[in-house]
């Protein structure tokens, strides 16, 4: 546990050792749920965890952390609700307040972060390209990245009015990350399915353009038949490989 140094709110997140550790830093990956209201839970793998497999992770030397920011469900309706008109905001705080408890433990590498994260997860994901340099690698699934152009080709029409009342085109613009990339040192890796109806491709395509136009050192996968969460096993294990591999490439001594 922890708190948001803004306003107090206590978050909760699990964090996984790697195999075998004792003491010392190690490299620390951190893991953002989607939904917004999904939430990690004390199970085995977890939410998502054929995508971003904790116990493979810990298995090759990283330390996992999966935050539950404000907006998670399982926390009552106030929680749940505080990242209303606020998406990147005090829920971004809140990610980053984790992260700095790890490295104060003693625990993670602040030379060695990584981040990643599927749908609003990817959001997450994709809003650190514009707001932090503390990250080495990035890898970023089926990602929200324009918040009106989202709005107009997903399958859930309600879905945004329902976490920014009115729709105002400002706040819209203020809370996509598209409008707030900046070039990066992080390497970057994409990941979307090609019948990805919730969120469409178009998204992950527009983040890759402008990050490629920037001089990011980035990557595009997609998947054929994939819609918004692999389902066939062979893509399913090659999501999880390509992550696996990312990270131990890009956070190596």
């Amino acid at each position: 546990r922890w708190k948001n140094p803004k306003d107090g709110l206590v978050i909760e997140g699990l964090l996984t050792l790697p195999v075998g550790y004792k003491s010392g830093r190690v490299p620390l990956l951190t893991f953002g749920h989607g939904g917004p209201a999904s939430r990690f839970g004390e199970n085995y793998l977890g939410y998502l965890g054929h995508i971003y497999a904790p116990q493979t992770l810990a298995a090759n030397g990283f330390a996992v952390l999966r935050p539950n920011p404000r907006g998670t469900g399982g926390y009552g309706r106030a929680f749940r609700v505080a990242n209303r008109n606020d998406w990147g905001g005090l829920d971004w705080i809140d990610i980053n307040a984790g992260i700095d408890k790890v490295i104060a433990d003693g625990v993670a590498d602040p030379q060695r972060l990584g981040l990643m994260g599927w749908s609003y997860g990817g959001f997450i994901a994709s809003w650190a390209l514009g707001h932090s340099d503390r990250f080495r690698a990035i890898s970023i699934g089926a990602p929200v990245v324009d918040l009106l152009s989202f709005h107009g080709t997903t399958d859930i029409r309600a879905f945004i009015p329902s976490y920014f009342a009115g729709m105002p085109l400002d706040l819209l613009r203020a809370h996509s990350p598209i409008w707030n990339l900046k070039k990066t040192r992080a390497r970057v890796l994409i990941q979307h399915g090609e019948a990805d109806d919730r969120v469409p491709i178009t998204q992950g395509t527009m983040l890759y353009r402008m990050l490629d136009e920037l001089g990011v050192n980035v990557t595009m996968v997609t998947y054929p038949r994939t819609p918004h969460v692999p389902r066939e096993p062979k893509l399913r294990i090659d999501v999880a490989r390509r992550n696996v591999e990312f990270f131990v490439d890009a956070l190596r001594e």
